[in-house]
């Protein structure tokens, strides 16, 4: 289905436009599954303040928006497509359960560095007297010194649905 061609879209609603839900619920399946329009609400303009984040193709830049583009809109649209793989056929008197498992998994991961530098620094003196000459050297070493500490945490929650349906 081409939501982006308004015109197309407008015609593809056909006949089914309008109708009450329960009536549409009867269209027969057809493969592959073909979209059901059930309603178009009325278009709605969208102020300027929103263009920016509309993705549109052919205007790729608020600058070429704001000069070539009159106006944009939305409209709501409403679909239903047709699911044989969720149609249940039993017979009568019997009964059928559902079981639905969701599983949800959360990682948190806490790391700390930490790191210690010591720079080495090599200091020279030199002082001269008329008869004699006093030198120092003073010298200092480097160190380095660093940890790494990490903690990991998981969470998993799990939650069970259950249904039966009974045909009488």
């Amino acid at each position: 289905m081409d939501i982006s061609n308004w015109e197309a879209l407008k015609n593809d609603m056909g006949e089914n436009t309008g109708k009450p839900l329960n009536q549409l619920l009867n269209i027969p399946y057809s493969y592959p599954p073909k979209p059901v329009f059930l309603s178009l609400s009325d278009p709605y303009d969208i102020p300027q303040k929103y263009w920016p984040v509309i993705n549109d193709p052919k205007y790729d830049n608020m600058l070429k928006k704001q000069q070539l583009v009159d106006s944009y809109f939305g409209a709501v649209l409403y679909v239903a497509y047709t699911a044989p793989s969720n149609i249940q056929t039993f017979p009568a008197g019997q009964s059928q359960t559902t079981t639905i498992k969701i599983s949800q998994v959360s990682v948190l991961k806490q790391t700390n560095v930490c790191s210690v530098d010591v720079r080495s620094l090599i200091k020279g003196e030199a002082s001269g007297l008329l008869k004699g000459v006093t030198l120092g050297l003073t010298t200092e070493l480097e160190t380095k010194f660093g940890y790494s500490y990490s903690t990991e945490t998981t969470d998993t929650k799990e939650k069970t649905f259950t249904k039966t349906v009974t045909i009488p």
